[in-house]
């Protein structure tokens, strides 16, 4: 998954997708089949930071972040129909900026 992941994102966004932005990728067959126990297909690339440091300072970023997500998750869902794919109807996700980046749940 993650060398997959890391291919769409160099076809993309030539290898580095900015804090604060957000794309929607799907699993390959392998890893969306059955056996996977959240049912997921896609996965949100939602970055908030370049390198593992503390971000207290910018909380915007997590907001503008987690604002992209719903922005890209609507239009998944607006398109999901022409482009014959599944709505995401439900969202499994940790915390931005959580952790190393410092700031609080």
């Amino acid at each position: 998954l993650t060398d997959h992941c890391q291919t769409y994102t160099q076809d993309i966004w030539h290898g580095h997708i900015p804090p604060g932005s957000c794309m929607i990728v799907t699993f390959p067959d392998d890893v969306a089949s059955t056996g996977n126990p959240w049912d997921a297909y896609a996965l949100a690339i939602s970055p908030t930071m370049r390198a593992p440091d503390d971000d207290s300072w910018h909380q915007d970023l997590v907001y503008n972040t987690m604002w992209l997500l719903l922005v890209q998750l609507e239009r998944w869902n607006k398109a999901s129909d022409a482009e014959n794919r599944l709505k995401i109807q439900m969202v499994l996700m940790t915390g931005l900026g959580t952790g190393t980046g410092g700031i609080g749940v």
